[in-house]
């Protein structure tokens, strides 16, 4: 049974509505706290509410109406399959109060135990009308009238129902009447009704008090009490008047989800009724329900049914009943009950016997004694039966009896009896003692009880728990014995402790010792010996040691500290320390030493730099018997011989501080940094003796590509990068720059002259020159390039390689970069052999190879193999002196989603294929770039302009660590430049973070059709980013069908570039023929914001063209008029005087008479016109001549 207690009011039921319940014995609805208010208020109107499968309990309207429903509406309220209990109205109808002239309808419903003053379950007033079918009205009281039902004017229709046990007048002051039904006005109609054993006065009074005013004579098939018949006569339409007893049973619940009163078997009610036309009784049982008419003859004109809300269900006439005992019987585990009373109680004078239906499950029954038979008004018999549980069971056991008459049997009685279990005692085992040795640490001895039980079978499910009783040398455990459920054996011994102690322990369950039950075992003993075994020394390692080369002698004293041999009984022990392990012995001329005291000693191997990790050990001489421990575990520390330090602190080219100093005398893998602050080393460091050799890795972290220039002064190479792999050089926030290799040499900023990794970071690489190759980067034999978010502009190289030169079997990887301006054969990469070379998410544009014979301005790959992999990147707008292959020249390969302006002479590459924009030299594809400019960042970038294709155009999946350095992604620029806004990557190494467009002049306006619009069509690109706006590109583009216009040549489409300020004018745009309103669509690329120019073409003028109409004689032959109009629409024609005319033109007019005509011409328009000013033509006609024939 679930519950819904109330806090507070439910808000009103103002408008159509069902509530719908699981069942009136499953939830209940109920006034908890809060105060006094009804359950439910239905508003006033005409509304419908339903309300079904719910108990409304407790509810309390104070000195109000309606304790559990209100309805004040004038719609229909119906309550079926519900319990309404328990309910208080200080004035009309502690169950429900009706009060206006709706319609309310009770089905299947009980109403029991609620209390007002008038209406104890129902008040109904005005001129309601009120059906109450199938339903039980039970113990309700008023202090006035109605204790059951009180009816002032409406219209109420009772059919099979039970009204019973109500009281009206529950004060006693003789004010009240009606305890069944009162009714001062209205109708009363009773069906099948049974309306007895009502009452006046407070209990215990039996004043029977069934009816307070007159029925409808109309009422049929009615048993009525002895408290008033309401008019009605015994007898008269099979109603039954002034029966003393009904022969109902008490409220109960007896199957379905509403309680009843079910009949007795010796009812007066039973099958003396008419179902009128109703299938089932309240619970949902058959109706009717006929027994046999030999026992229980039916009313005249009735069907068999019972009268009221209950139809018995079971044939055979009146049957026993077996009576369980009550209490159930109870005893304790493997204890018998001697006597069990089964009782049989019967309405007539005759012995029952005793059958066992059901067997107990869990015992056996014996000693069944003889029935005993005692007959007053009713026949009780009884029966004692002996039970035996079965051997150790407790727990809930039941068996089944029924008793019978004759061939009558009862309904069977459930006997359930209550073994209560008694706990035996729990049992365990302990086979052996535990020895340890000392400082053994924590102990864990599985098993070390066993065969732990907790009693019998049926306690197997108890717990059990060992409790330790006695230890006879606490002080040897940090931990104390304990054993847990499994047996385990659990204890710590105290630290350097040993001796013997015998412990003490208990198994106890959880099965209590009620009704004489054991819980506990036994105690047993079992011994714990701690042998003495020696303790390892412990000391603290001093802190690791840092110096720098040739500092000498070293001596730290009370290097160690906290040294101890072991606990206070080892305190005289002998200590040694021991080096046992040095990574480094060349970094010393005098190795690492401790003294017994502590103290460090050491002396650096001179000009050697580097680190050694030292490991040490302590050792007594205490032995190592019974396993103990003379040293202690190792410790290790590390001695750091450095190199100078590696900050550059002045822009000289040589010397103490200066770039090649540091350089010389950094170690490998050094980070060297620059002091920018004033006084120190300011932009550019210019080299003026020879390029700088890199020997070793070595990392420069420069403060920024804009802050710092390394110069080679037009005179030499700046980075030569001799050493081999595995080294690497890192150039970082610089720019390297005026680089010049002469006499047949390569690399004029950088080359890569073995096999190391030279990494290009956040970096620009400008204005470097080479005699032959590599006017940037010259990789040479198997080295590896990485050029991340950095900028290669106007490098040259003689030869090939403007930007790079990857000679070999090198590798060259690109990512996020920018190559612009270089110049040689592969102006911007120039791949020799098997590379590879990897481009991703890189600009390379504006590059050039110069020459009748120069090819692939932007890349060239000289091998027969596609190494070269794109990806979404950007080829566009290089250029060839020969014309061959001006963006690309070779075999390709692409990963997706890239961007080339003229892919003539190259392979590899589809447009449309994975992504790929892909032009050629007759249909270039121009990525819209901007010129190389500080567009944010460090470095220069060539960003992309409103329209770019390339914009939200690459691939998401390929922005990954690596080969980017993330998250957070950026594009070029770094931090604050997000490398994926709108949702998708654009191409190449700039992001763009978007434009706005809107429609800045041109819109709104309107023109006839076929018109030229006033005004040209204005669009303004901008962009809150401070991103170039100029030499974009701006589509315009008209409805292709309806109403619509067209640019000249009578285009729907035009692309027309944006000017300084980022704005694009249309030429002439001309209305089409069709009038309406549309808009020309201004865009700027997929996925960006679009503006709508909101045109409209208006209606056309239109004239007619009619020439004048010569004068006409009548009898002159018909004749046509032709006139026309400029719309090219038919014309109508209208003739008036001495002729008719045949519409549309061309007509035919025909003469009916002299005088005159005239002839209108007119066109009234349509969907694209405008109506025509009508043009009229007049003409005489004179008379005609007549000749007389007179034959003589």
């Amino acid at each position: 049974m679930y519950t819904i207690n109330l806090t507070g009011v439910l808000p009103d039921l103002s408008s159509d509505m069902t509530i719908s319940g699981p069942g009136a014995n499953v939830l209940t609805v109920k006034r908890n706290t809060g105060g006094n208010y009804r359950i439910f208020n239905i508003s006033s109107g005409n509304i419908t509410i339903t309300i079904n499968g719910l108990t409304i309990n407790n509810g309390n309207s104070g000195a109000g109406s309606g304790g559990g429903i209100f309805n004040n509406s004038t719609g229909t309220v119906t309550v079926s399959n519900s319990a309404i209990t328990g309910n208080i109205a200080g004035a009309d109808g502690g169950g429900i109060l009706n009060s206006l002239a709706g319609t309310l309808n009770l089905t299947n419903t009980t109403i029991s135990g609620n209390s007002a003053a008038h209406g104890g379950a129902l008040s109904i007033l005005n001129t309601a009308t009120v059906n109450i079918t199938n339903s039980t009205v039970s113990g309700n009281l008023t202090t006035l009238d109605g204790g059951g039902v009180y009816n002032a004017g409406g219209t109420l229709t009772i059919t099979g129902s039970t009204i019973t046990n109500n009281r009206a007048d529950n004060d006693n002051n003789g004010t009240g009447t009606g305890g069944g039904i009162f009714r001062s006005s209205g109708t009363v109609t009773l069906r099948n009704t049974i309306v007895a054993a009502n009452f006046n006065d407070a209990s215990p009074s039996t004043t029977p008090d069934d009816i307070s005013g007159t029925m409808d004579a109309a009422s049929s098939f009615n048993l009525i009490g002895n408290g008033g018949a309401g008019g009605l006569v015994n007898g008269t339409n099979s109603n039954q008047v002034g029966v003393l007893d009904p022969g109902l049973q008490t409220l109960g619940n007896n199957g379905g989800p509403t309680q009843t009163h079910s009949l007795q078997c010796t009812s007066p009610a039973i099958d003396k009724g008419n179902a009128f036309t109703l299938t089932t009784d309240q619970r949902g049982g058959s109706r009717p329900f006929d027994l046999s008419d030999s026992v229980y003859p039916n009313a005249a004109g009735g069907d068999g049914s019972d009268i009221g809300a209950y139809e018995t269900q079971t044939g055979g006439g009146c049957i026993p009943t077996a009576v369980p005992p009550s209490p159930q019987p109870s005893t304790n585990e493997d204890v018998a009950i001697n006597s069990i009373t089964m009782t049989g109680t019967y309405s007539q004078n005759t012995n029952l016997t005793f059958t066992i239906t059901q067997n107990p499950s869990h015992g056996a029954l014996s000693n069944f004694s003889a029935p005993n038979c005692v007959f007053t008004t009713s026949m009780t018999c009884t029966e004692t039966v002996k039970y035996t549980p079965a051997a150790n069971f407790n727990g809930l056991d039941s068996f089944k009896f029924k008793v019978s008459a004759s061939a009558l049997d009862s309904e069977e009685a459930d006997v359930n009896i209550t073994v209560n279990p008694v706990n035996d005692a729990p049992s365990f085992f302990i086979s052996a003692n535990d020895t340890v040795n000392e400082d053994a640490g924590p102990q864990v001895v599985a098993n070390f009880a066993n065969t732990i039980s907790p009693g019998p079978a049926d306690e197997s499910g108890q717990t059990v728990q060992f409790i330790v009783n006695n230890n006879t040398n606490p002080g040897l455990f940090s931990a104390a014995p304990a054993i847990d459920a499994s047996g385990t054996l659990t204890y710590t011994p105290a630290a350097d402790a040993f001796g013997s102690a015998t412990i003490t322990v208990v198994l106890k369950d959880n099965g209590g010792t009620a009704n004489g039950g054991q819980d506990t075992s036994a105690p047993k003993n079992f011994t714990i010996t701690v042998n003495s075994v020696n303790d390892a020394p412990t000391f603290t390692r001093g802190a690791d040691q840092s110096v720098n080369a040739n500092v000498g002698a070293q001596t730290v004293a009370n290097w160690a500290t906290n040294i101890s041999a072991g606990p206070a009984n080892e305190s005289g022990q002998t200590l040694t320390f021991n080096v046992t392990g040095n990574t480094n012995p060349g970094l010393f001329s005098a190795g690492p030493a401790i003294s017994s005291s502590g103290t460090l000693t050491y002396t650096p191997t001179a000009n050697v730099s580097g680190v050694a990790t030292i490991t040490i050990t302590l050792q007594d001489n205490g032995g190592v018997l019974n396993g103990g421990v003379d040293t202690s575990g190792p410790q290790t520390f590390s001695i750091s011989v450095n190199c100078a330090p590696t900050i550059v602190t002045n822009s000289n080219d040589s010397g103490v501080g200066s770039l090649r100093g540091i350089i010389a005398s950094a170690c490998p893998g050094s980070p060297i940094t620059f002091d920018m602050t004033p006084g120190h080393v300011t932009s550019p460091i210019t080299l003026t003796s020879g390029e700088l050799v890199i020997d070793k890795s070595l990392t420069f972290q420069g403060p920024g590509a804009n802050l710092l220039t390394i110069s080679g002064n037009n005179s030499s190479r700046v980075f030569n990068v001799t050493v081999a792999s595995p080294g690497v050089a890192t150039f970082s926030g610089l720019t390297i720059s005026n680089g010049t290799v002469t006499g047949g040499n390569s690399g004029g900023g950088i080359l890569n002259n073995s096999t190391a990794t030279v990494n290009l970071i956040n970096s620009t690489l400008s204005n470097n020159t080479a005699s032959i190759s590599g006017g940037g980067i010259l990789n040479f034999s198997s080295g590896v390039v990485n050029v991340s978010n950095s900028t290669l502009n106007n490098n040259t190289a003689a030869l090939s390689g403007g930007g790079i030169f990857n000679n070999g079997t090198g590798t060259v990887n690109v990512i996020n970069s920018t190559i612009s301006g270089n110049s040689g054969s592969g102006g911007g990469i120039f791949n020799v052999q098997s590379g590879p070379v990897n481009v991703t998410n890189s600009t390379i544009s504006g590059n050039t190879a110069p020459g009748p014979s120069g090819a692939g301005g932007g890349i060239y790959n000289n091998s027969a193999s596609p190494v070269i992999d794109l990806r979404n990147s950007i080829v566009a707008l290089n250029a060839a002196g020969s014309g061959l292959g001006p963006d690309l020249v070779g075999p390709m390969t692409s990963q997706g989603h890239n961007l080339v302006g003229k892919s003539d002479n190259s392979s590899g590459l589809t447009n449309g294929s994975n992504g790929d924009l892909v032009g050629t030299t007759t249909a270039p594809v121009n990525p819209l770039l901007g010129p190389l400019a500080n567009n944010g960042g460090p470095t220069q970038t060539m960003a992309l302009l409103p329209g770019s294709p390339a914009i939200n155009a690459g691939d998401n999946a390929a922005i990954i660590n690596p080969p980017f350095d993330g998250p957070p992604f950026t594009d070029q620029r770094g931090t604050g430049f997000n490398r994926i806004v709108n949702t998708t990557v654009d191409i190449g190494a700039f992001e763009s973070r978007g434009f706005t467009i809107s429609a800045s002049s041109g819109s709104p306006q309107s023109t006839p059709i076929l018109s030229l619009f006033g005004l040209p069509l204005t669009a303004t690109v901008s962009s809150a980013f401070a991103e170039p706006v100029a030499g974009g590109v701006v589509t315009f583009t008209a409805p292709a069908s309806g109403a619509s216009g067209a640019f000249p040549g009578n285009v729907k489409t035009v692309n027309l570039t944006t000017n300084g300020s980022g704005v694009a004018t249309t030429p002439a745009f001309t209305a089409n023929g069709i009038a309406g309103p549309y808009n020309v669509v201004a865009s700027i690329g997929t996925g960006l914001p679009t503006a709508n120019f909101a045109l409209t073409n208006l209606k056309g003028d239109q004239t007619i063209f009619f020439d004048p109409l010569a004068n006409k004689t009548f009898g002159d032959a018909d004749f046509n008029v032709n006139p026309t109009v400029s719309s090219n629409l038919s014309v109508n024609l209208a003739a008036s005087g001495n002729c008719t005319v045949t519409s549309p033109a061309p007509g035919a007019v025909h003469l009916t008479g002299a005088g005159s005509c005239t002839i209108t011409a007119s066109q009234p328009g349509d969907a694209n016109y405008n109506p025509a000013v009508s043009v009229s033509r007049s003409f005489s006609i004179a008379k005609a001549n007549q000749t007389i024939n007179f034959n003589a």
